[in-house]
């Protein structure tokens, strides 16, 4: 079962005051990379999902309104649930339907966009564990609407 889908750890935060327009997935840690590039915690938090869901929230959209296709919710659910309860349904999800070999975690989206009609996604994976901890891997997808993306490994 997938069992990473909140982080306690606290995200890595964009510079204040900024100076300069926001970027998509830039922050002060970006600029501070090369200073960290062999602390491995450091690196995990660049590669670690951000983290808006506080561990009190509760939906503010009724799970009959945020139902997967052919996967309903637990009789007796309340209409509104905690952050984790969603959690763990969207766990059961990935479960039902097998798709957790396609979640790529510990992986940071470096750029998106439309080539000829296919979206490409260019992102960079960090090993966490084996025998190169910290290692980057790069790769490039691409796809077309709905259709599984095919790696090409960019190394």
């Amino acid at each position: 079962m997938i069992s990473r889908t909140y982080d306690e750890r606290q995200p890595l935060e964009p510079p204040y005051p900024s100076t300069r327009p926001s970027v998509f997935g830039s922050t002060k840690a970006d600029e501070e990379n090369e200073t960290h590039k062999d602390d491995i915690e450091y690196q995990k938090l660049l590669h670690a999902p951000p983290s808006p869901a506080y561990s009190s929230l509760t939906t503010n959209v009724a799970v009959a309104l945020s139902e997967l296709e052919g996967h309903p919710w637990k009789l007796g659910t309340p209409e509104f649930v905690n952050v984790r309860v969603v959690g763990e349904y969207l766990q059961s999800y990935a479960q039902a339907f097998d798709i957790g070999s396609l979640i790529n975690y510990d992986t940071r989206v470096e750029q998106l966009k439309k080539v000829g009609g296919k979206w490409q996604i260019t992102s960079t994976t960090l090993i966490t564990d084996g025998p190169e901890p910290g290692k980057k891997v790069a790769k490039v997808e691409v796809g077309f609407r709905g259709v599984r993306f095919t790696m090409r490994n960019t190394n």
